[in-house]
């Protein structure tokens, strides 16, 4: 069978050109893979544009700041094995922590989830948006923030139990871009890959790992006074107990309570250790 694909006239005396069903499909596959090309490129210098006028006002910096940090998440786990419930359980933790910590609204939630699913496409540019990110957070003074995306993304890598080759690239390269010093960032690993070591094994934790598996549920440091972490622990309950009543769905509801109850055990750990 054999498909018309340009015709002069109306028979071969005539110039009939013939080709190849499978040829003219090819030809038109091509198109469309152009076609979609093309499309993603203009996202991607829209989306460019908006990021870079985003830097220049500090409300709109934090917006990008957050929405980066989802779309990494998204980008790591799509670097992964892990299934879609895995992937969707991971993105309700990760939104909802973040809409806390930033005092996000439901409008918000849309937002970061659309952030997410951009971080699972082939429109992410990690380096673009990493290298706009270590800018950002040079001009207002916040290397902190560097750290914070770090162990988000970290985070997300380990959310399974261990760190795929495919991931483990992904944070060397956000490491790397990032400005992340090779010792800190090692420390940060070799932190979650005891957690999980116990997590794997149903070993018993000891009191010494009880109370450092607290303080990264809390997001202290070993030298923090008393007043430091009762401070901390305060501001983080409130920041749940608000997103309870902004009347989020089901699955974001649940996670709030759930991190809600992981941060009351958490500071009874840390009190029994006399903190």
């Amino acid at each position: 069978m054999r498909l018309n694909w340009w015709r002069t006239g109306s028979g071969a005396a005539r110039g009939r050109l013939r080709l190849p069903i499978s040829t003219g499909s090819a030809v038109v596959a091509a198109a469309g893979r152009a076609w979609r090309g093309s499309q993603e490129r203009a996202r991607r210098d829209a989306r460019r544009r908006r990021a870079r006028a985003a830097a220049q006002d500090p409300a709109r910096a934090q917006r990008f700041l957050s929405e980066t940090a989802v779309a990494l998440e998204g980008h790591i786990v799509a670097a992964s094995a892990a299934t879609s419930d895995e992937n969707q359980a991971l993105a309700v933790q990760n939104i909802t922590a973040l809409l806390a910590a930033t005092h996000g609204s439901r409008s918000d939630l849309a937002r970061l989830r659309e952030a997410f699913d951009h971080g699972r496409s082939a429109d992410f540019d990690l380096s673009h948006d990493l290298g706009l990110v270590r800018e950002i957070t040079v001009r207002y003074s916040s290397p902190e923030l560097r750290d914070h995306l770090y162990s988000s993304a970290l985070g997300a890598a380990w959310h399974g139990g261990s760190v795929e080759p495919s991931q483990r690239v992904i944070l060397d390269d956000v490491a790397q871009i990032l400005g992340i010093e090779r010792r800190k960032a090692a420390r940060a690993d070799s932190h979650m890959r005891r957690a999980h070591s116990l997590e794997a094994t149903g070993e018993a934790a000891t009191s010494e790992q009880r109370l450092a598996g607290a303080r990264i549920v809390l997001g202290i440091e070993p030298f923090d006074s008393p007043g430091a972490i009762d401070e901390r622990y305060r501001r983080r309950t409130e920041d749940l107990e608000r997103l309870l009543r902004l009347g989020l769905p089901k699955e974001f509801r649940d996670e709030a309570l759930r991190s809600l109850q992981q941060l009351r055990e958490a500071r009874t750990v840390i009190r029994h250790a006399g903190h």
